[in-house]
């Protein structure tokens, strides 16, 4: 005999599962915070941003940063002004001070999931939701970099809460958010964060027909614009060439689409595969349940704004030059509110027997609905201990810290040439600007104008 909805809800208060959106919140805090600040700056994208607040308490120059003795423009200053407040109690920045608002954000993530999740479906789906996000590795990964992508999903994830609450209740004033928050997005990390308004078209001409809302264009362009224009105006006051150039080639360069080829297929699964770790598993299995349910009306609409989420992110992403796996980090909140449904409501009528199915499937509902937890914990564990011997293993193949603390005494009067080597995480532990070479030639001429130099290479090179 299966069980029914009261009984599944009478067991499932028993053991607390799913906690309440507070105890989430801890708890993915307390995940996120594990070995926070361990793991040291060894690549240039990973010093860039700390590098940038370091020159703002050094200078007082909020709006306009230099990075390694240089302007810097390819990206709006949003993070570099978040990890500069938290550094300047301290008078300067540390690996924990750059990475807190990643983290911060990656907790907003979760809490703002369970909130879509709770409006789309209900507390339930919410509660999944929020626990699946907190333990899906792209998340994870991003929350513990001192890099934009963390905070520009926290941001992009907002604005679709807002087109959520839009699509729900259409008199309000949701969309000045939806809006707002994609502004946001923008200034956490350029054009990627206008990935919101994408979806919203998407949606509105997926629900063209029947729609009751409105997603007032016209005042959100203008909202978008003052903060596109506002940038733009930033750097071109500084340095209008520089802006050109990183508009062109940072910004609708690095988007631009790829020719069709195989690695254009591979590569997004692969990375989708690694972003949505281990939860991503089941997503095929909540993916045909929603393509089932999405021809209802309710919650067919709703399914389908999971849908037109994952589905324009994937493509945009997927098509766009640059494949990295952190750019799929946008994917994780539609994808655990996906799962987090099929867990919940789907799997709870499978189980009661209030939707069509076979015995089997019913009976498979019901082992994973009482596995879940475990899996969770282990889930969770598993990224603890994962985290630990990754930022060990990091930390051993480029110890920038004792490399500047080798070089430091041989500093005189000349520079710091780099070759063969990134050359912002020795800028940023030796607190002076290096200079990078990627020849012999250039290596040369960087010693013949100063004699004093002191130069770190590569083995190879």
């Amino acid at each position: 005999m299966l069980p029914s909805k009261a009984v599944l809800s009478r067991c499932g208060a028993r053991i607390g599962w799913p906690p309440g959106p507070a105890w989430i919140a801890l708890a993915g805090a307390a995940l996120i915070g594990v070995q926070l600040a361990a793991r040291t700056f060894a690549t240039n994208d990973e010093a860039r941003f700390p590098l940038l607040a370091q020159d703002i308490l050094a200078r007082g120059d909020w709006l306009r940063p230099r990075l390694n003795g240089v302007g810097y423009f390819n990206k709006p200053p949003l993070l570099a002004w978040l990890i500069a407040l938290v550094s300047w109690p301290f008078g300067r920045v540390t690996e924990w001070t750059a990475v807190v608002p990643s983290a911060a954000a990656a907790v907003a993530t979760v809490l703002l999931t369970y909130a879509v999740a709770r409006d789309l479906f209900d507390a339930e789906t919410g509660r999944l939701a929020a626990l699946l996000a907190a333990t899906t590795q792209g998340l994870f990964f991003s929350a513990h970099l001192a890099l934009p992508d963390a905070l520009m999903t926290a941001a992009i994830t907002a604005s679709l809460w807002m087109l959520a609450r839009m699509t729900i209740a259409p008199v309000g004033r949701a969309w000045i958010g939806f809006y707002g928050f994609a502004a946001v997005a923008f200034w956490a990390k350029g054009p990627g964060g206008l990935l919101p308004v994408a979806i919203g078209l998407g949606y509105g001409l997926l629900t063209r027909s029947r729609r009751r809302w409105s997603l007032h264009l016209a005042p959100g362009v203008a909202i978008l614009g003052v903060a596109v224009g506002l940038w733009a105006l930033l750097g071109a006051l500084a340095d209008r060439q520089a802006v050109a150039q990183a508009v062109l080639v940072d910004q609708v360069g690095w988007y631009r689409p790829r020719g069709l080829h195989l690695a254009t297929l591979t590569a997004p699964v692969r990375n989708l595969a690694v972003v949505l770790f281990p939860w991503g598993l089941l997503t095929p299995l909540a993916l045909a349940a929603a393509i089932v349910t999405r021809r209802r009306r309710e919650p067919g609409d709703r399914v389908l704004f999971l849908l037109a989420w994952l589905g324009v992110t994937v493509a945009l992403v997927a098509l766009s030059r640059e494949q990295r796996l952190r750019y799929y980090g946008p994917m994780v909140p539609p994808a655990a509110i996906l799962v987090g449904w099929w867990l919940g409501p789907w799997l709870t009528r499978r189980i009661t027997g209030t939707e069509p199915g076979p015995a089997v499937a019913r009976r498979a509902a019901v082992h994973v609905r009482r596995l879940l937890p475990v899996l969770w914990l282990v889930t969770a564990l598993g990224f603890a201990l994962g985290h630990r011997w990754e930022v060990a293993r990091h930390n051993a193949a480029g110890d920038y810290p004792r490399m500047a603390e080798r070089v430091r005494p041989l500093l005189r009067d000349g520079p710091v040439v780099v070759w063969g080597l990134p050359e912002l995480p020795l800028a940023f532990y030796l607190g002076q600007p290096v200079i990078r070479v990627r020849s012999e030639r250039q290596l040369q001429t960087a010693l013949a104008r100063a004699p004093h130099a002191v130069v770190v290479a590569a083995d190879r090179s």
